[in-house]
C-alpha cells in the first residue's frame, strides 16, 4: 500500500499558494508602473482600476466556488491558468484605463488560487481539514518571507 494521495497534495498546494502570494505582489509592483507611464495615466486613476477590479473580481470568486464543487479543482485551476495567460496578454496589449480595468479584473479574478486550494484540502482530509489547511496557510505565508531574506 502506497503513501496516502492526499500527502502529496500539501506540497503541491503549499508551492501554488506560495508562488501566487509571491508572483502577484513581484508582478504588479514592476509591470504596473511601466503600464502607468506607457498609457499616461495618474496614480489615482492606475488606482481605481485596480480597486474596482479587485471588488469585482473578488464578488466572481463565489461562482468559482460553486464551479470547484460542481467540475472539481482540476479543470477549475486548468481554467484558472488559462485565464490567467488571457489577463497577461490583456494587459501587455492594453491601450487605456478601461482596458487596463479588464485586464486587472481578469488577473484578479484568476489569482482566487485560494478556492481551489481549499476544495483540494477539503478533498483529500475530511477529519483533519482545518488542521491542514492552517499548514498550508501558514507554510505558504512565511515561505516566501524565508525565500526572499
Amino acid at each position: 500500500m502506497g503513501l496516502f494521495y492526499g500527502y502529496y497534495i500539501v506540497p503541491a498546494l503549499i508551492g501554488s499558494k506560495t508562488v501566487k502570494a509571491w508572483g502577484q505582489a513581484n508582478f504588479l509592483a514592476f509591470v504596473v508602473p511601466g503600464v502607468m507611464r506607457d498609457l499616461d495615466l495618474s496614480t489615482g486613476e492606475a488606482s481605481i482600476a485596480f480597486a474596482v477590479a479587485t471588488f469585482i473580481g473578488a464578488l466572481l470568486q463565489m461562482p468559482l466556488g460553486l464551479a470547484v464543487d460542481r467540475w472539481g479543482a482540476r479543470i477549475v485551476l486548468s481554467v484558472m491558468l488559462l485565464v490567467t495567460a488571457s489577463g497577461m496578454v490583456c494587459l501587455a496589449t492594453t491601450q487605456g484605463a478601461v482596458q487596463l480595468m479588464i485586464a486587472f479584473l481578469i488577473l484578479r479574478t484568476s489569482f482566487a488560487v485560494d478556492t481551489s486550494n481549499d476544495a483540494c484540502v477539503t478533498q483529500w482530509f475530511k477529519r483533519l481539514r482545518a488542521r491542514v489547511q492552517s499548514i498550508v496557510n501558514v507554510t505558504s505565508t512565511i515561505l516566501p518571507l524565508i525565500l526572499v531574506t
